[in-house]
């Protein structure tokens, strides 16, 4: 679950919005890795994305860990 506070930052080479479908692709990359991983991936991915700009938005990405059946 998430905002839309991550696709909206500006940032990259051209100062552009990350946009949604690049999140979920990196999502779905990031969800092959363990939660506590994927917690340091995000925040990797949300300060290397912006750089040096300003945060534009408020961002929330909230994950569940759903055991799988015995």
């Amino acid at each position: 679950m998430f905002s839309d506070g991550f696709p909206d930052q500006f940032g990259g080479d051209f100062n552009k919005k990350s946009v949604s479908r690049k999140f979920r692709d990196f999502l779905l990359f990031a969800n092959q890795h363990k939660m506590i991983d994927q917690q340091y991936l995000l925040q990797y991915e949300f300060h290397h994305w912006r750089d040096q700009e300003e945060q534009a938005d408020d961002v929330l990405v909230a994950g569940i860990r759903i055991p799988k059946a015995a």
